[in-house]
């Protein structure tokens, strides 16, 4: 299976857009996962690796596909410290952080977009700790 991430502003609908669009041309969505970071929603689908090209096609023409296979998004507890353990946790394991973007702070949350050297390894690090998507 292969993985599609949509992040998009949030509004009404989208997801039925996005259901609409896969379900008229026969494609099947596996697994989705939605979350909402302020006023940002982040859509993660999976799809068989049959439907993942024409899939990726059709997302890309309509909203913003996130292509880059290293982007991480933590759920962090908005106080001192988070980030330099998750850094921390990184290096601990030989990853490199190549960089780091704060999406939205919600509550006492704080939602940051990561970039790594390797990707896999690091959700495994890091799924010990924080929510990771």
């Amino acid at each position: 299976m292969k993985e599609i991430k949509i992040i998009e502003k949030y509004r009404p609908l989208l997801i039925l857009d996005i259901a609409s669009v896969m379900a008229d041309n026969n494609i099947n969505i596996v697994n989705i996962n939605t979350y909402n970071i302020g006023d940002i929603v982040v859509i993660s689908m999976l799809f068989q690796d049959n439907d993942y090209n024409k899939a990726f096609r059709l997302a890309k023409s309509r909203w913003n596909v996130v292509t880059d296979p290293n982007i991480i998004i933590v759920e962090l507890e908005d106080k001192p410290g988070q980030l330099a353990r998750l850094a921390k946790l990184l290096s601990d394991n030989n990853i490199e952080l190549k960089s780091t973007n704060v999406v939205n702070k919600i509550g006492n949350k704080t939602y940051v977009m990561i970039m790594t050297s390797d990707n896999e390894a690091a959700k495994t690090v890091l799924q010990r700790d924080f929510n990771v998507s």
